[in-house]
């Protein structure tokens, strides 16, 4: 059968054999986002694509942990940008780039003052989570840095909702660079004092899925995040 695996093999053939092939040069793809496609390298990188492949529509969905993994399950969906860390075990996936944590932090807030702020400092805040009862991915990637002894409180929200709690000054969350580079009122974004305080940011499809423009846009892609170098933390 077919599948997105094969297709990738394919291309990488073609590319070998210098033979232009045009399959997959038209279309439509489902995309799922798990946060929304801001900042870089992601606008860079869909950029070259849609110059490159300007006869295939990108459809966007952005979803959370849950619905994104019944999307794809559901075949709603045909490829999903998401985190490493919540890529279900039966998908297939390649790395495309790390995404620097930051804290967010209310604006009146003593850490708001600081130039960068640690661990240790951030353990004794209470730290809001988006979190599913089906997911709490979130909390279980924070915990893995704070360590024991955080005081976490889940909610079934937004993004922008967290971000409101924080400015309200009900705790502190946590963002990726790329977030933080669309302003929030009343929230102040830190730098983490830990080279490791990264999310890998990976592309994930079902392994069974037949389709040459999928294909296409995956290779297209891990390519390019491989020739940028994306791959390994800065």
């Amino acid at each position: 059968m077919l599948h997105v695996r094969r297709a990738l093999a394919e291309l990488d053939a073609v590319k070998r054999s210098g033979i232009e092939n045009s399959s997959g040069d038209v279309g439509e793809i489902q995309l799922g986002v798990r946060l929304p496609p801001i900042g870089e390298p992601i606008v860079s990188l869909l950029g070259e694509w849609r110059e490159k492949h300007p006869n295939v529509m990108l459809v966007v969905s952005e979803m959370n942990d849950r619905d994104l993994a019944a999307a794809l399950e559901g075949r709603r969906l045909d490829v999903a940008l998401t985190f490493r860390h919540t890529v279900l075990r039966h998908t297939e996936s390649v790395p495309l780039y790390w995404d620097r944590l930051l804290a967010a932090v209310p604006a009146g807030h003593t850490l708001a003052e600081q130039p960068i702020v640690n661990w240790d400092a951030l353990r004794s805040e209470i730290i809001l989570v988006q979190g599913w009862e089906e997911s709490q991915a979130a909390r279980e990637l924070y915990a893995s840095f704070l360590g024991g002894g955080a005081m976490f409180r889940s909610h079934a929200a937004s993004k922008q909702s967290v971000l409101a709690l924080v400015c309200a000054g009900f705790g502190i969350t946590f963002t990726t660079a790329s977030q933080s580079k669309t302003a929030f009122p009343g929230v102040v974004f830190k730098p983490i004092d830990d080279p490791n305080a990264s999310i890998q940011i990976v592309l994930t499809w079902l392994p069974q899925l037949e389709d040459a423009t999928v294909g296409r846009l995956v290779a297209f892609l891990r390519d390019e995040a491989r020739s940028r170098r994306l791959i390994s933390p800065s």
